[in-house]
């Protein structure tokens, strides 16, 4: 790995007062564990590992960035502080403050027109995608495959595989195994690999694919009854006569790192130019509700936009969401707290070691959970800490040297151990996901998110739709955060949109990359070795540059509102102790709807569930009144799942030898969306048909036919050809 220029200079912490080391000068191995000798430091002394709390190990000292912006927030904070005394602080910090960010516009980019323009082209399902040469097996005369192997009870293809990379996966986080990014040397065939994925598709019903082509494009203006009985041909021939089902969707392990599918739907990897740069950023300042009602259509049709000015003029309480006010509704909550290394955002760097991570992340969970009480007493007496720091500095400036060598030790001293060990260098803690979606508990944070207009607000719009309770999706999270907190780069789950409002006191820093890029960070990340769903990773913006990918970069103050818009790539960091409430909004359009079912499929693709029930989405649009381009697309991908309820009927009669029963005269609860339980299943979802086996919903590819289990439905295939056909 590539050393990051300066990195020495960071670790030691360069700057107006000299030097401190904030790392052990002794290398470790990727475990922790050193096989050398310390080396000895410039001062002549020993650099230990296990060196203890707030021992600081170089003779002058430096003020280093997580410091910096720790004091920042802290005289920010002071109610009486004189220019001349805060410029006594300043000089400490505005070295550290964030450069090269966009220039803000009042106006939508042209990025999301031309993202939106590919979604919908494939929506048209004029082409075929590339099957890569790929062989696949031919059913013989009597509709089988010739092959005799089977896949194991609810194994998908190419599962063996899958596990077996996690069991060496888990040696390597238990220390076991050295680490290494290589992929196993060994893997099947691509014959045997074929084989099993011939097999699967012999077997069991072909999955529910949303992106590919349909076999004649004339069924889109087909009767649901004509696709019903074009679907039942299956049980037959073993052939998928509704759409395409590419044996090439569900990929194996090895494919992981070379996936190609946001080439594969149309996004080109040549789009843009060829050197990246800091584009602009969509923004709005607002003094009223009727000018960002005004403003719907510039901020929906953004790759993302900043929104300032809405607390004042919504008359938004956002006292109500500080780290204090959370404490009464969510004091016994049990958070999941993260401890990282504090940085620049322009630098990724071990401080175990002083190595550069590349686009990887270093972070780790406090495990037992903490409650979120816990975690704010600590939290607490960190900033008390800054606060005592800037007094005394202001107070006594001629001993500013010898005060802030003094603060550091007692930062140091008092802050998280990592990996179970006193370290010598910053770690910020991070609590995630405090949850608040108890109406009677959270009821004045709800009502004050309930005064955001109805497009930012949860639960509208297509999110109306989803019946089930999704955390953090279709509810409301909030995240405290500390000076270096980060988010790694990810997109929203089904790449819909979503809301991030900073309560405050500090501020973050965004990176966000727009969908139509798609092809060149698919490109990127190939040869990173970064998996997008299974990888956290933090993309340098010089690597941005050099792939062509232009990036917005801005900083959100207290009070900001950032909208991200459909399908956005985006990593934030914050400068500063802050708290973030962030939900997902999906509006009621083509553009929306199709990038979700893009999604599905690409989870399909990457054996990731998919967290939102997109047959459940697609079934409440095609009731709805209204919406006529939106339900246009919707009948077009109803044709896939209806043809899969007609397989898994079919299936169940001749695999399973049971007729299903309908599930409202059952025992059990009757639910609004239902998800496989299965260990192994890879899509999550269940669509109309499931087995309920030791209490448990599974998919019919899940379920153990060895075992006692009963198979339900939801809806009758007459009442799914009728929504079908209704959804004009």
């Amino acid at each position: 790995r590539e050393r990051i220029p300066g990195i020495d200079t960071y670790l030691t912490g360069s700057g107006p007062l000299g030097t401190i080391s904030v790392a052990p000068t002794v290398r470790l191995d990727r475990r922790g564990y050193s096989n050398k000798r310390p080396h000895r430091s410039a001062s002549g002394k020993m650099g230990q590992p296990d060196a203890k709390r707030g021992k600081v190990l170089e003779t002058r000292h430096a003020l280093l960035w997580y410091h910096a912006k720790c004091l920042k927030d802290a005289v920010e904070r002071q109610e009486r502080v004189t220019a001349e005394q805060q410029a006594i602080i300043a000089d400490l910090y505005e070295k550290y403050e964030e450069s090269g960010c966009s220039s803000l516009v009042g106006r939508a980019d042209q990025d999301y027109q031309e993202m939106k323009t590919v979604l919908m082209r494939w929506t048209q399902a004029s082409t075929e995608r590339s099957q890569d040469d790929v062989e696949m097996a031919e059913p013989n005369e009597e509709g089988n495959m010739d092959h005799k192997e089977q896949p194991e009870e609810g194994v998908q293809p190419g599962e063996e595989s899958l596990h077996e990379l996690d069991d060496d996966r888990d040696k390597k986080e238990s220390g076991g195994e050295e680490d290494t990014e290589e992929l196993p040397s060994r893997k099947p065939s691509q014959k045997k690999r074929n084989k099993r994925r011939g097999n699967y598709y012999a077997r069991f019903a072909p999955m529910t694919l949303f992106t590919t082509p349909l076999v004649d494009q004339d069924l889109v203006n087909a009767s649901g009854e004509q696709v019903a009985k074009l679907a039942s041909e299956w049980r037959e021939t073993r052939k998928n006569h509704v759409y395409k089902t590419d044996v090439k969707i569900v990929q194996d392990i090895y494919k992981e790192f070379n996936t190609r599918f946001a080439k594969s739907k149309g996004f080109d990897e040549k789009y843009g130019e060829k050197k990246g740069y800091a584009t602009d950023m969509t923004f709005f300042e607002v003094k009223t509700e009727q000018e960002l009602l005004a403003l719907k259509n510039e901020i929906l049709k953004s790759t993302s936009c900043l929104i300032r000015g809405i607390p004042e003029a919504l008359n938004m309480n956002l006292e109500k969401f500080s780290s204090e006010a959370l404490e009464k509704i969510a004091g016994d909550q049990e958070v999941e707290v993260l401890l990282q290394h504090p940085q620049s955002s322009t630098e990724n760097v071990d401080m175990k070691n002083g190595k550069s991570m590349g686009w990887k992340t270093s972070s780790l969970q406090i495990d037992p959970k903490i409650t979120y009480s816990e975690f704010l007493t600590s939290y607490k007496r960190q900033k008390e800490i800054d606060d005592k720091a800037v007094d005394a500095i202001i107070n006594d400036p001629e001993n500013k040297e010898q005060l802030i060598h003094d603060y550091i030790g007692m930062k140091l001293d008092t802050q998280y151990e990592y990996d179970g060990k006193a370290v010598s260098f910053p770690v910020a803690p991070f609590a995630t996901n405090i949850d608040l979606d108890d109406n009677d508990r959270c009821a004045e944070q709800i009502a004050e998110i309930n005064k955001l207009v109805e497009f930012l607000r949860p639960k509208e719009g297509m999110m109306k739709l989803v019946k089930d309770n999704i955390l953090g999706v279709n509810t409301v999270q909030c995240y405290v955060k500390s000076p270096g907190s980060r988010t790694p780069a990810h997109q929203e789950n089904q790449l819909v949109a979503s809301v991030n409002l900073n309560m405050g006191p500090g501020e973050c820093v965004w990176i966000n990359v727009s969908m139509v890029y798609a092809a060149k960070m698919e490109e990127l990340m190939n040869k990173k070795r970064i998996s997008p769903y299974h990888s956290k990773y933090w993309p340098t913006e010089q690597d941005l540059i050099d792939a062509g990918i232009p990036y917005q970069k801005l900083v959100q103050k207290a009070g900001d509102l950032i909208y991200v818009g459909v399908g956005t790539y985006h990593w934030v960091q914050a400068n500063g102790y802050c708290v973030n409430a962030a939900w997902n909004v999906a509006e009621m359009c083509p553009v929306q709807l199709a990038a979700a079912v893009y999604s599905h499929d690409n989870n399909v693709e990457l054996k990731y569930g998919t967290l939102l029930p997109i047959y459940d989405v697609l079934l409440e649009i095609a009731q709805q009144d209204g919406h006529l381009e939106l339900k246009k697309l919707a009948k077009q991908l109803l044709i896939r799942p209806l043809a899969r309820a007609i397989w898994e009927w079919d299936y169940c009669e001749e695999g399973f030898k049971i007729s299903p029963s309908p599930i409202s005269e059952s025992k059990y609860e009757v639910k609004e969306v239902y998800r496989c339980w299965g260990d192994r299943c890879r899509r999550n979802q269940i669509q109309n048909i499931f087995c309920v086996q030791e209490e448990k919903e599974k998919c019919l590819e899940c379920v153990n036919p060895k075992r006692d289990f009963e198979v339900y439905y939801r809806k009758t295939r007459e009442d799914l050809v009728k929504i079908c056909d209704n959804c004009k």
